[in-house]
């Protein structure tokens, strides 16, 4: 018997950062996801400030764990990422969050996602 574990995640997926200073217009594929799989997620950055450094990360924070094996993130144009590889490892409740720092300034864009039995 196989068990899946898999959340169907609104996509495109708008998220607005913390302090409001910008917002996330995420794509995800495939669907539904599904724990345990390759996901590919677009990300393109509205009101991105200029110079700023991008980074993702993800986490369940019930577990005390992140993720257990890596992604690849891309700058693939202006304002634009491609988050390749992303992993979510086991059912749960996951975090899921684009830091962007600029100057002495650094602003998350937090979402999360019940991957379910």
């Amino acid at each position: 018997m196989m068990i899946l574990f898999l959340a169907l995640i609104q996509s495109p997926l708008e998220v607005t950062s913390n302090d409001g200073h910008f917002k996330l217009h995420i794509q995800v594929a495939p669907q539904p996801v599904r724990a345990n799989q390759n996901l590919r997620l677009e990300v393109e950055i509205i009101d991105l400030p200029e110079g700023a450094t991008v980074r993702f990360d993800a986490a369940m924070p019930d577990h005390g764990h992140g993720l257990a094996l890596p992604f690849t993130l891309t700058q693939s144009a202006p304002h634009k990422w491609v988050i390749e590889d992303l992993v979510l490892h086991m059912p749960g409740y996951w975090e899921l969050y684009v830091d962007v720092t600029w100057d002495d300034t650094t602003e998350r864009a937090q979402w999360s996602w019940e991957i379910t039995p």
